[in-house]
C-alpha cells in the first residue's frame, strides 16, 4: 500500500461540518435578504412602484387644479354670491389654468416623486433588514452558541477518554513495540494509516473527533477512523513513530508485546532454532485448554518452513530484519493477549562490542536465549574437525559473547534487581544431535523430546553440568553473577546431521522448552498443557 505522509489536511475537525453548514446557511440567508431588498428597490425605482408614483403625480396635478377651483367657488359663496354660470366658467378656467401651470412643473415634481420612491424603498428595505437581523440573532447566534458550547464540552470528554485509553493499555501491559531494531520502547502513539494511504500521527480523541476522525478521500468521500484501540483502531495499519517501520498486528486485537532475542555468534544456528521452534510452539499452545496461537504473517516464513521440511538448511542471517511473531490468546478468565516477538540478529553483531552496542531492541526484550555451540570448546575440537563440513563450529569464545552481552545490557539500562538483570536468560546448547555421547557420557540425555516438564529442573542441572565440563565454567559464573533467573537447555534444530542427499524433513527436539519456560516466568501459562 502506498502511503502519503501528513501534508494537506485530510480530516475535518469536530463539528466542522456543523460549522461549515452554519456558515453556508448564514450566507444563504444573507443572500436571500439581499435579493429581496434589491427586488423591493427595483420595484419602487423602475418597476410597478415607479409607475404608480407617476400616476399619483398626474392625479395630484389635476387634483391641484380642481382644488383651486373649489377654493374659488367657496370664496365667492362666502361673499354672498350664488353659484351660477359665471362661477362655473370661472371654476373651469381656474382649474385648467392651475393644472396647466402645475403641469409645467412636472419635472421637478417628478424628481420629488422619484425621491419619495427611493425613500419608500429605503424605508422598506431598512425594516426588512432590521427584522432579518433580529431573526439572525435569535436563530443563528443561538445555534452558534450551542455549537461553541458542544465544542468546549467535547474537550471535557476526550481528555478522560485519552486517560481511560492509557489506563487500559497500562492494565493490559499493551505497548506499541516496534519489531525492528530501533530505540523505541512502545510508549509513543504509532502512525496510523487510512485505507487511502494517508498517515496520521495523532489518531486519538481530540478536536478532530471524539470517537472517530474523518479522513477525506480524493473522491470527496469521508471514512471514519476509530480513535481508540477499544473502538477498533488496532485494525488499521501502523508504523513505528521513530523508524517508520510497520508494526505487527495481532489477529486477536490489542496485545501485550513479549520480545525474546536470540544471541549467539556466527554458525551457532539461531535462525534454524527460531524457525524450528515456531510451529511446535504454536501447536503446544493450541493444545492448552482455552488458549489459541497463530503465527503472524506465516506466508513470509513459508519458504523457510518448506525448505526445512525438505531437509534443507537455512542460510545465515545477513541483516537484522523484522522480528518473527506469534499471536497468543489466553482464556477469557485470564484475558491475556500476547504477541511473542522473536529477534534474530546476525551472528557477526555479537562478536565485537562495537557492533553489539548497535542492538537497540535489546533494551526492551523480556527474555534472552543465548545459544552455545558445544563444539566451540577445545574438548570437542577433534570431533568438530571430523564433522567440520556439516557442523561449522563457532570460532568466537563463549566468554567473549557473554562479556559483550553483559556490558551492552548495562549500557542500555536494562532493569535489574539487587544488581542482577531481571530478564530471564535461557542458555541453550545447540547441535545436541551431533554430541559424542559415547566418548562423553555427560552429554547424553540433555533434552526431552516428549515435551514433558516433570524433569525440567533435572535437565537444566545436567545441561549446566555439561557446559561446565566442556569448559564453560567461567561463562556460567559470569551469567549467574549478572542474571537473577537462568535456566539451561539443550536442543537440536535438525534432529540429525545434514545430508544433501537426504530429503527427509528435519525433526527438531528441545527447541520449544526455552520459550515455554520464558512465557511462564513472564506470567503467561499456555505451556502448562505440556505437562498433561
Amino acid at each position: 500500500m502506498t502511503t502519503r505522509p501528513a501534508g494537506k489536511r485530510q480530516r475535518m475537525y469536530l463539528f466542522e461540518r456543523a460549522y461549515v453548514d452554519y456558515v453556508g446557511y448564514l450566507r444563504a440567508f444573507l443572500a436571500y435578504v439581499k435579493r429581496v431588498s434589491r427586488a423591493i428597490w427595483q420595484w419602487f425605482w423602475n418597476g410597478l412602484g415607479s409607475i404608480i408614483m407617476d400616476i399619483m403625480l398626474k392625479v395630484a396635478v389635476v387634483a391641484s387644479g380642481v382644488t383651486f377651483g373649489v377654493m374659488y367657488v367657496s370664496y365667492e359663496r362666502s361673499h354672498g354670491r350664488s353659484f351660477g354660470v359665471e362661477t362655473l366658467l370661472a371654476f373651469l378656467l381656474i382649474a385648467a389654468y392651475v393644472s396647466l401651470l402645475m403641469w409645467g412643473w412636472k419635472a421637478p415634481v417628478h424628481i420629488m416623486a422619484r425621491a419619495a420612491s427611493g425613500s419608500c424603498a429605503s424605508g422598506t428595505v431598512s425594516v426588512l433588514g432590521s427584522v432579518s437581523f433580529a431573526a439572525a440573532i435569535v436563530i443563528f447566534m443561538v445555534y452558534l452558541a450551542v455549537l461553541v458550547f458542544l465544542t468546549a464540552l467535547s474537550f471535557l470528554v476526550f481528555l478522560p477518554m485519552r486517560l481511560g485509553q492509557e489506563v487500559y493499555l497500562l492494565y493490559r501491559q499493551i505497548a506499541y513495540e516496534c519489531p525492528h531494531d530501533c530505540p523505541t520502547k512502545g510508549k509513543k502513539l504509532p502512525i496510523h494509516i487510512c485505507e487511502c494511504g494517508q498517515e496520521y500521527r495523532d489518531l486519538k480523541p481530540s478536536f478532530y473527533g471524539i470517537f472517530h476522525h474523518k479522513c477525506r478521500h480524493a473522491d470527496g468521500k469521508y471514512v471514519k477512523l476509530p480513535t481508540m484501540d477499544m473502538l477498533g483502531r488496532y485494525k488499521l495499519q501502523r508504523k513505528c513513530a521513530d523508524c517508520g517501520g510497520y508494526l505487527i498486528r495481532s489477529p486477536y486485537g490489542p496485545s501485550r508485546p513479549f520480545s525474546v532475542a536470540a544471541i549467539g555468534p556466527v554458525n551457532v544456528g539461531k535462525t534454524m532454532f527460531l524457525r524450528q521452534a515456531m510451529r511446535p510452539l504454536c501447536t503446544r499452545i493450541n493444545s492448552a485448554d482455552g488458549y489459541k496461537a497463530q503465527i503472524i504473517d506465516e506466508e513470509k516464513l513459508k519458504p523457510d518452513f518448506e525448505a526445512l521440511d525438505r531437509g534443507i538448511t537455512l542460510p545465515k542471517t545477513v541483516r537484522a530484519g523484522d522480528a518473527t511473531a506469534m499471536a497468543i490468546k489466553a482464556p477469557k478468565r485470564r484475558g491475556q493477549k500476547i504477541v511473542l516477538q522473536l529477534y534474530d540478529f546476525p551472528g557477526e553483531d555479537f562478536q565485537t562490542m562495537e557492533r553489539f552496542a548497535r542492538k537497540q531492541a535489546l533494551q526492551r526484550v523480556e527474555g534472552i536465549v543465548l545459544l552455545v555451540d558445544p563444539f566451540s570448546f577445545p574438548s570437542l575440537s577433534g570431533h568438530a574437525k571430523r564433522l567440520s563440513e556439516t557442523l561449522k563450529p563457532v570460532e568466537t569464545a563463549l566468554t567473549t559473547i557473554v562479556g559483550n552481552m553483559v556490558r551492552l545490557l548495562m549500557l542500555k539500562g536494562v532493569p535489574s534487581r539487587a544488581g542482577k538483570f531481571a530478564i530471564p536468560l535461557a542458555v541453550v546448547l545447540s547441535k545436541a544431535d551431533a554430541l559424542p555421547t559415547g566418548d562423553f557420557p555427560y552429554l547424553g540425555n540433555l533434552y526431552s523430546s516428549n515435551g514433558k516438564h516433570a524433569q525440567a529442573d533435572a535437565l537444566s542441572a545436567r545441561c549446566q553440568e555439561a557446559l561446565d565440563k566442556l569448559g564453560g565454567g567461567n561463562a556460567i559464573r559470569a551469567l549467574q553473577q549478572n542474571f537473577s533467573t537462568v535456566r539451561y537447555f539443550a536442543c537440536t534444530a535438525q534432529g540429525r546431521m545434514y545430508d544433501l542427499k537426504d530429503p527427509r524433513p528435519f525433526v527438531p527436539a528441545g527447541v520449544v522448552e526455552p520459550f515455554t519456560w520464558m512465557l511462564r516466568v513472564g506470567g503467561v501459562e499456555p505451556a502448562a498443557a505440556s505437562a498433561k
